[in-house]
């Protein structure tokens, strides 16, 4: 748990009200304020977002959705995460979109359109306590990996994944302990871990540092595995799955070292820097869409441009 991971990005605090709580806490009580700091790490704050079915109309208007939005059972014994939304668009070789941490499966809605005219069935789904499927409150990566696990199995074989920020992260490492295949991968915006950003999180709700190794600590017991062991980097040495990874060099949510460091680790990765995107501007970009399908199309071959990289694994 590096705190150099988070450096030069922005620190958008939290409400005052919450600063100072951590803030008071943290001296009287600093077991409750880690054991609290933990469960705020792992609560996603959601954003109003379209659903697939509400986007349909707009992105695909000549085709009628091949099924109707649904939900799909996804069922762990050791996890309640209840129902997931699933959508399913258009037919052909099956690509799952998977979106990232608080955001939903209309994020994922134009790069599904592009694959649904290229002669794919694209399937989006809302991660569990997130969009339309059942609200958990907490959530975490782990719960991400199994979700991912689960629908491989249920709308497989998969084509390819394509994989947005967090949702990057727990595409790689369900590659990577392959609990989910698929023939390529691409991933937008990808982070290495959640923990990459613990130090970052413990500024914004003002925690102190010396609260930040036991936040992770109380979060390890929450999520039932260790920070170390969920790291994608880790997770993807010796993975032969291709790979094309799409990043803004000046990303404030996710940084850039994050991206290249997983593209390093990732045995033949292709890196495309796509500056002036940001972290989610990059989902409905025109233009990576257009280099993602090619990627995903194994009929056609990536052109490569002045911002491809490409990377062997040392």
């Amino acid at each position: 748990m590096s705190e150099n991971s988070t450096n030069g990005r922005s620190v958008r605090g939290a409400p005052l009200a919450i600063r100072s709580w951590f803030g008071a806490i943290s001296r009287v009580a600093p077991a409750l304020a880690e054991r609290q700091a933990a469960r705020l790490f792992i609560t996603p704050r959601l954003r109003k977002t379209p659903t697939p079915t509400e986007l349909h109309a707009s992105l695909l208007p000549e085709r009628a959705m091949e099924r109707r939005a649904g939900e799909a059972e996804v069922a762990y014994p050791e996890l309640s995460t209840g129902r997931v939304a699933l959508w399913s668009w258009g037919r052909g070789p099956t690509v799952l979109l998977v979106h990232g941490w608080a955001g939903a499966a209309g994020d994922m809605a134009p790069m599904a359109a592009a694959l649904v005219s290229a002669g794919y069935r694209a399937v989006l789904f809302d991660m569990p306590g997130h969009g339309d499927s059942e609200k958990t409150g907490t959530t975490n990566l782990l719960v991400y990996i199994q979700t991912l696990a689960a629908l491989g199995q249920l709308v497989g074989p998969l084509h390819a994944v394509v994989a947005h920020s967090l949702g990057g992260t727990a595409t790689a490492i369900a590659l990577g302990e392959g609990v989910v295949t698929a023939q390529r991968a691409v991933l937008l915006a990808p982070a290495l871990s959640p923990w990459a950003f613990s130090w970052h999180f413990a500024r914004v709700i003002g925690l102190p540092r010396a609260r930040v190794p036991g936040m992770v600590a109380r979060t390890e017991e929450i999520v039932g595995r260790k920070a170390d062991s969920l790291d994608a980097a880790a997770a993807v040495r010796g993975l032969e799955t291709p790979v094309l990874i799409l990043h803004d060099p000046d990303d404030l949510d996710v940084p850039f070292d994050q991206g290249q460091a997983l593209a390093a680790a990732w045995p033949g990765a292709t890196l495309v820097l796509r500056p002036g995107l940001g972290h989610r501007k990059i989902l409905k970009d025109s233009a990576t869409i257009a280099t993602a399908m090619r990627f995903i199309d194994t009929r056609a071959a990536l052109t490569p441009s002045a911002s491809t990289v490409r990377l062997t694994a040392r």
